[in-house]
């Protein structure tokens, strides 16, 4: 019993610091959204900014 209790306050432990360190990353994470999608074998990345893009997606970067 002592070892489930112990097990799951390092697992708390380690939930609050995922929980913290992504709230930190989302603070400088940058406005609207990322789609990503693969066609004929190329990856390519569509970004969206609400009120900045006039069309629904813009090719942001191809690979």
């Amino acid at each position: 019993m002592h070892g489930l209790k112990k097990m799951l306050v390092e697992e708390e432990a380690r939930l609050r610091t995922t929980a913290e360190q992504t709230k930190e990353q989302l603070k400088t994470a940058p406005e609207g959204i990322l789609r990503v999608s693969k066609c004929n074998n190329q990856v390519q990345y569509y970004q969206s900014i609400p009120g900045v893009t006039k069309k629904k997606w813009k090719i942001y970067f191809k690979i």
